[in-house]
């Protein structure tokens, strides 16, 4: 399974990046998540988990419908600590568990989904697929002249430039169009 993240897609005026994550990045829904002993801190970030269900390469924009039908609610952690590391190093962004993946929910790509991250009951961040600046459609296209997709890889789009700070005893909950499918505990 290959995992790609976009992130800077919030507004035109964010620059767009791109870099991959480990299959081990992922913490599935109902599980805990644990803050790393490298890192002084951690922030969160809602995105949007595209689940690939198809094999393709160079894959034009009006087919990208077939391509994916479910979608998670997803949030990237990103590890902050004294050793001068940033984004985008993958030591801080890719490390194990740091992928925090909801459960999947039916999609249709090429219309807005609603996603909001509720910590411990409150909610930090909110956004809608239709808000970005490049859409599943557009991104796949691009993504897929440099990769070749497969059935079960991830496509990561955040949908929120909030960067929400994590707390052992924190309580994550993420929303998909008014559905609870993500609930992790930070440990």
């Amino acid at each position: 399974m290959k995992i790609i993240v976009s992130t800077g897609n919030v507004t035109h005026s964010s620059p767009q990046a791109t870099h991959m994550a480990a299959d081990t990045s992922v913490t599935r829904t109902g599980r805990a998540f644990y803050v790393p002993h490298f890192a002084s801190s951690c922030t969160a970030r809602l995105s949007i988990a595209w689940h690939i269900a198809l094999v393709g390469k160079t894959i034009g924009e009006r087919f990208a419908s077939r391509y994916c039908q479910a979608a998670s609610p997803s949030v990237l952690v990103t590890a902050h600590g004294d050793a001068g590391f940033g984004w985008p190093d993958a030591r801080m962004t890719a490390f194990d568990g740091s992928l925090l993946l909801g459960g999947q929910s039916p999609v249709d790509v090429m219309g807005s989904q609603a996603l909001s991250l509720r910590v411990n009951g409150v909610e930090v961040a909110s956004g809608t697929t239709g808000g970005l600046s490049c859409g599943f459609a557009s991104q796949l296209s691009q993504l897929s002249r440099h990769f070749t997709f497969k059935t079960g890889d991830l496509l990561l789009s955040d949908v929120s430039e909030v960067d929400v700070p994590l707390q052992v005893g924190d309580r994550l909950e993420g929303y998909l169009d008014g559905s609870l499918l993500l609930e992790i505990a930070i440990r």
